[in-house]
């Protein structure tokens, strides 16, 4: 059986996927198929602890986090969702509200990602990033005085935030709506 069938087989398929990638089986079949490697062996590594420790405990907010973080970074978004929103289930926490935002602001959803930079910035106001990315799509959708709070926010807590002083006075310059 294929590595693509065990992950379409099962609901869990890319946990298991990525559980048995950790043995060699993804860099030997990169090899065979003389294409680039999807992972390093050294990436690989943590990925089996993360996989190894949901074994022990499906609670741990922590290991579906960093699930998370890889999935996003191996393209597989709709995992990284997943892993994100059963982590803050079990264990809200600013930096994981920050990455799911920032996973649905690339996927266009700019609603959902107002909504998750706001819990971020709602648990930790001093989250410079997720201030001023809040900023940056409040303006986007026409909310000039709350895009230019946070991103003076995002200024308070990071005096150097560049983007966010780009943005800011961006924002500043737009006209303001009755």
């Amino acid at each position: 059986i294929g590595m693509a069938q065990v992950a379409k087989a099962k609901a869990d398929g890319y946990n298991v996927l990525m559980a048995l990638s950790s043995v060699v089986v993804l860099p030997e079949a990169d090899k065979v198929l003389k294409r680039a490697p999807m992972f390093t062996l050294e990436q690989l590594k943590p990925v089996a602890r993360f996989t190894a420790a949901l074994r022990q405990d499906p609670r741990n907010a922590a290991a579906h986090g960093n699930l998370g973080n890889v999935a996003a970074m191996a393209g597989r978004r709709d995992d990284a969702v997943r892993h994100y929103q059963q982590a803050l289930a079990l264990k809200p926490d600013s930096s994981t509200w920050y990455n799911l935002a920032t996973l649905q602001r690339e996927l266009g959803r700019s609603t959902e990602a107002i909504a998750s930079y706001t819990r971020a910035v709602e648990l930790n106001a001093t989250n410079a990033d997720a201030q001023a990315m809040l900023g940056f799509l409040l303006a986007q959708a026409g909310r000039r005085e709350d895009a230019a709070r946070h991103l003076r926010l995002a200024l308070q807590a990071r005096p150097d935030h560049a983007q966010a002083k780009a943005w800011l006075e961006a924002v500043l310059a737009m006209p303001a709506t009755r």
